[in-house]
């Protein structure tokens, strides 16, 4: 009897499987990839998302996940044993991919190596999407103050996942809730969360007790700048898994044009955002990096471009999101349309004017589906 594959996907910077019920969630992070990958390799393929410690170093989401594909390759998945195994990772979560799929990288108290083996053996692709593989110059301009206070902005991320961030309703409260982490270095209160994201009480602890772990350890940023990612990569260069595929995101140059006036006027706050991050992420590449050239998802837009330092996702750089600048694929997105924050599906949280849609999302994800069919 043949067993159906099994997809791991692993969540980026401040990534999180779901909040509710078990069963039906409230919240999820990959709720519409997942539903275009089942539908594209079937229902009978389990895809499972990984919880890697928010923004915990990589060596800690790297024994994460390798504990996860341990247990899903040994007892498989609610009872049922389970064929190849598939890890898709997004943002940071690619890294961590890459890294636990290469042998050379140790993390204290990593398997014996037979074991470690035995495990990824059963791996059978690794795809990233937007992943710092060579790190990002975000993570060296974020001052002290910033750092602190991007949890109060990752709840907003998750309250326009609920489609319920309207900037005459929510601007105060997420203000107040940015002030209070960065002023009383504390989390905010459960009331004020499920009044924000409209949820259930247990769903707001829920989200309270992985916002409360964000904020006691963020040595992933760390971790993320150019500097130590070059140091790392120099270490484990050559020894990557042989089915690594990388998709990179472009995100526009923000510029003076009408339709960036025009946004920045309708939609100050997220528009701000995108502006802010995207310019605090250009940087010159590292020497290892190589500028990504592959094919375009439905087209490169005009004024796009992934040749150059100033390109961006508004979170990590184009030449940052290949390891020698092949990639599976190109796609005119900011860093969270490719996992569903988009305006088409009424629930962005950057406002980057992409032009990313409903049908370059289902386009990216059933390029992805086909790499693990073996298309």
């Amino acid at each position: 009897m043949t067993h159906p594959p099994a997809i791991v996907f692993v969540p980026g910077f401040f990534g999180f499987g779901s909040f509710g019920p078990a069963g039906a969630p409230i919240i999820e992070y990959v709720k519409f990839a997942r539903s275009v990958l089942r539908t594209e390799l079937g229902a009978r393929t389990p895809v499972i998302v990984h919880q890697p410690p928010p923004t915990g170093p990589l060596s800690a989401r790297a024994a994460s996940l390798f504990r996860a594909l341990d247990t899903i390759v040994r007892d498989g998945i609610d009872g049922e044993p389970v064929g190849d195994v598939h890890v898709v990772g997004h943002s940071t979560g690619g890294v961590d991919a890459r890294l636990v799929c290469n042998p050379r990288y140790l993390w204290p108290g990593a398997p014996e190596p037979d074991h470690r083996r035995r495990v990824l053996d059963r791996v059978r692709t690794v795809c990233t999407v937007s992943a710092p593989h060579r790190g990002t110059p975000l993570a060296s301009n974020l001052s002290p103050t910033m750092a602190v206070a991007i949890p109060g902005l990752w709840l907003g991320s998750i309250i326009a996942s609920r489609d319920a961030l309207t900037i005459a309703g929510h601007v105060g409260a997420i203000v107040e809730t940015i002030e209070e982490i960065i002023v009383k270095k504390s989390t905010p209160g459960a009331e004020l969360i499920a009044r924000l994201a409209d949820v259930d009480p247990q769903t707001a602890r829920d989200i309270r007790r992985f916002l409360d772990e964000v904020v006691r350890d963020h040595r992933l940023v760390g971790d993320l700048t150019v500097a130590a990612m070059s140091d790392l990569d120099r270490a484990i260069a050559g020894h990557d898994h042989k089915s690594l595929h990388c998709f990179v995101t472009v995100g526009p140059q923000p510029g003076r044009s009408l339709q960036d006036l025009s946004a920045l006027a309708r939609d100050p706050v997220r528009r701000a955002l995108y502006l802010l991050t995207q310019r605090l992420t250009r940087g010159t590449p590292p020497s290892l990096a190589r500028w990504p050239v592959g094919p375009w998802i439905l087209g490169r837009p005009n004024g796009i471009r992934a040749d150059e330092a100033r390109s961006n996702d508004g979170i990590v750089p184009a030449w940052s999101q290949t390891l020698d600048g092949r990639a599976a694929g190109l796609v005119a997105a900011d860093h969270l349309d490719v996992i569903g924050h988009y305006d088409g599906a009424g629930m962005t949280f950057m406002r980057s004017n992409s032009g990313f849609g409903d049908e370059h999302f289902t386009a990216l994800w059933r390029r992805i589906a086909a790499i693990i069919r073996g298309v």
